[in-house]
C-alpha cells in the first residue's frame, strides 16, 4: 500500500477508519480463506498486511513507535500458537531513551509523537487493540523506568514474552550495547522469555543465527540509514537470509527519502527473491 497523497480519500481520519475496519476481515480471510490454501505463505502475508494497516492510523513523527505498535502486533500473532520462537533484532538501539538528552530535544520527535498520542489517547480511548497494549506497555514500563524515558523496541519485546520465547538483540556501537544490558538487567524481568545481547554488525550476525531452533521466528531489522550503502547490503542480505530460514516473518523499516531510490531498491528485491513480500509507505504530504 503506497499513498502519495494525504488528501480526499487519504485523509488521516478517513484512511485510518478503513485500515483498522479490515483488520478482522484479514485474520477471517487467514483462515477461511478459499482463494488461496491458508497455509504459512497465506498467513505471513496477511500478518504483513495487519502490520501494514497498524501504521496507517499513528503518523509518523516518531519512527520508535510505529515500530513498537507493529511489534507487539507480530508478536501477538505469532504467540497465538503453543511453540515458542526467535525475536532477532538486527538494530536494537540502547533500548531506553531518555527524552530530556539534547538529542532528543533537539529533534522535537517525543513532543510530536508520543507526547501527543497518550495526550490523544486521554481525551479519546483508541478503538484499536494493538494501539491499546502498545500504550499501556509504554505507561507499564514508564512507570519502572521513569516518566521522562521511551522505551525502545527490545524492551518492549521483552517485557512481552514467554516462557518458551527467546530473543537476540544485536548492536554494533559498543556503548548502545552495553547500555542495552543493563536496560534489560534492569527492567526486561516483566516477561519470562530469555533474552541475549551481541555486540556486532546486525547484518553478519543475522545469517549466522538462522535458521533457529525453534523454527520460528520474527526477525525486526531496522536499520539507522545512516550509512549511503543501506539500501545495497539489506538487498543483498535477503536473498541469502531466506535462503537459510525461508518461513521467518521479517519486517524490515526504511525511510522514504528519494523516490527513485526506493523504487530501485523495491525492483532489485523483487528480482532477488520470491516469497510474498508486502512493501507498505506512508506518505503524509502530496509529492
Amino acid at each position: 500500500m503506497l499513498f502519495r497523497s494525504n488528501s480526499g480519500l487519504y485523509e488521516g481520519s478517513t484512511i485510518s477508519t478503513v485500515a483498522i475496519a479490515i483488520i478482522p476481515l484479514i485474520l477471517w480471510f487467514s483462515r477461511f480463506g478459499t482463494v488461496f490454501p491458508p497455509d504459512w505463505k497465506v498467513k505471513a502475508f496477511c500478518y504483513a498486511l495487519i502490520f501494514a494497516c497498524l501504521l496507517i492510523p499513528v503518523g509518523t513523527s516518531t519512527r520508535t513507535g510505529l515500530l513498537c505498535i507493529g511489534l507487539l502486533a507480530l508478536l501477538r500473532a505469532l504467540q497465538k500458537k503453543e511453540k515458542g520462537f526467535l525475536y532477532l533484532d538486527t538494530h536494537a538501539g540502547s533500548g531506553l531513551y531518555d527524552l530530556r538528552s539534547e538529542d532528543a530535544r533537539r529533534g522535537g520527535e517525543s513532543a510530536a509523537g508520543i507526547a501527543q498520542v497518550l495526550k490523544a489517547a486521554e481525551q479519546r480511548a483508541p478503538q484499536s487493540p494493538e494501539i491499546v497494549e502498545y500504550l499501556g506497555t509504554v505507561r507499564r514500563l514508564r512507570a519502572l523506568t521513569g516518566a521522562l524515558t521511551y522505551p525502545g523496541s527490545p524492551l518492549i519485546a521483552a517485557s512481552v514474552l514467554r516462557g518458551v520465547d527467546r530473543a537476540c538483540c544485536i548492536e554494533t556501537v559498543p556503548q548502545e550495547s552495553r547500555h542495552l544490558s543493563r536496560v534489560l538487567s534492569a527492567f526486561g524481568s516483566e516477561g519470562k522469555g530469555s533474552v541475549r545481547i551481541m555486540a556486532g554488525d546486525g547484518y553478519a550476525q543475522l545469517a549466522a543465527q538462522l535458521p533457529p531452533k525453534e523454527r520460528r521466528a520474527l526477525v525486526l531489522i531496522d536499520p539507522p540509514f545512516e550509512d549511503a550503502d543501506e539500501f545495497p547490503r539489506l538487498a543483498a542480505m535477503l536473498p541469502e537470509v531466506l535462503r537459510r530460514f525461508d518461513s521467518g516473518v521479517y519486517a524490515i523499516w526504511y525511510p522514504v527519502k528519494r523516490q527513485r531510490d526506493t523504487d530501485n531498491w523495491h525492483a532489485r528485491i523483487a528480482r532477488s527473491i520470491t516469497q510474498p513480500t508486502l512493501a507498505a509507505e506512508l506518505w503524509l504530504h502530496p509529492r
